[in-house]
């Protein structure tokens, strides 16, 4: 129940879309992504290497999660878009520092 409340409160900071609430995006997926899943990592290292063998591989693996009770398929899924909520709103930041325009120190 505390997840969705700090998704809801996500989703409305998103909606804001000032300075200050896309910094409290992140945050409060984060909370989210842990009351989810606590032992779950919230943090990877960038690496252009497959963590799985093969895209067979990884595909097999997928597919045999489908068998998996449909409580932990709807938890991968609420994580899943859970983080891709956090990956959108660091583009976000992105996109609004390189609209603003530093200020220079006048001489």
């Amino acid at each position: 129940m505390l997840a969705s409340s700090d998704i809801g409160l996500a989703l409305g900071r998103v909606v804001e879309n000032t300075p200050q609430s896309t910094a409290d995006v992140d945050g409060l997926l984060v909370s989210a992504a842990r009351r989810l899943d606590p032992d779950g990592q919230t943090d990877l290292e960038w690496t252009f290497e497959p963590e799985e063998g093969t895209v067979t591989e990884r595909l097999a693996a997928l597919a045999s999660r489908r068998d998996r009770e449909s409580d932990l398929q709807e938890l991968d899924l609420t994580l899943r878009n859970t983080h891709f909520l956090r990956a959108a709103a660091v583009l976000r930041e992105w996109a609004r520092a390189e609209r603003t325009p530093t200020p220079t120190a006048s001489a």
